[in-house]
């Protein structure tokens, strides 16, 4: 069993969760003045050197702008759009589905035309090493985002790779509830089989079919279940 340290906390890493936060759940929109760092100190009970550390780190992550008039709420960072926190708090089976088609039947077709040959050694790698032995399935939702993402690699589009990759802890979940279905783990390693010889082939239109054929089923067992995510 695998138990991992808790990290601890800074009152830095505090403040700047607590105005993340709020940002997020609309409290602090783009373009509302901060209080002062002394303000923030008392509201916040804590001490201004702490708040002037968070705000540095703010500042540095693109979410506040510090001018002569003040701080103020300025989002310029990519990355924070892609917090998962800020998805609704139910992503339904379907949403998610409909995203993954359009950027992963897209990435399979672009990886049978582009992906080199250590890109293809590494999809087989990674089908090689489910095969064998019945594996958990904590161990298959590893093996399956692998796999998925490396297709995604291999398209060498970075932009649809960085797009999958930041919705994860969707596909996590997903996952986690598909490979608790019987038989659902077996079905998905022949799929991914599939999907690899169309794009071992070169063949972008297979593989894109394939990988669209994957995803529908898997999208019908969520249903089946009714998961809903994030919740």
């Amino acid at each position: 069993m695998e138990i991992r340290s808790i990290k601890r906390l800074t009152l830095c890493d505090y403040i700047v969760e607590e105005i993340k936060n709020m940002i997020i759940n609309g409290t602090l929109k783009p373009g509302d003045k901060l209080p002062t760092e002394r303000e923030l100190a008392e509201k916040l009970g804590v001490g201004r050197s702490s708040v002037r550390e968070a705000v540095k780190a703010l500042h540095s992550m693109g979410l506040v702008a510090r001018t002569k008039d003040g701080i103020f709420i300025d989002i310029k960072s990519s990355a924070f759009f892609t917090d998962p926190r800020l998805l609704s708090k139910e992503v339904s089976a379907a949403e998610l589905f409909e995203a993954r088609k359009v950027i992963e039947v897209e990435t399979a077709g672009m990886a049978a035309e582009r992906a080199s040959a250590e890109e293809l050694k590494t999809l087989e790698d990674i089908l090689n090493g489910s095969d064998g032995e019945p594996i958990p399935p904590e161990k298959f939702v590893i093996y399956d985002m692998s796999f998925h993402l490396s297709i995604a690699k291999a398209s060498h589009n970075r932009v649809l790779l960085q797009i999958l990759g930041s919705i994860k802890d969707l596909l996590w979940e997903a996952q986690s509830e598909v490979a608790k279905v019987p038989g659902v783990m077996e079905k998905a390693k022949i799929q991914h089989r599939q999907v690899f010889e169309a794009i071992r082939e070169g063949n972008p239109e297979a593989a894109k079919a394939k990988m669209f054929a994957h995803l529908d089923e898997v999208q019908g067992i969520l249903n089946g279940i009714r998961v809903s995510l994030f919740k």
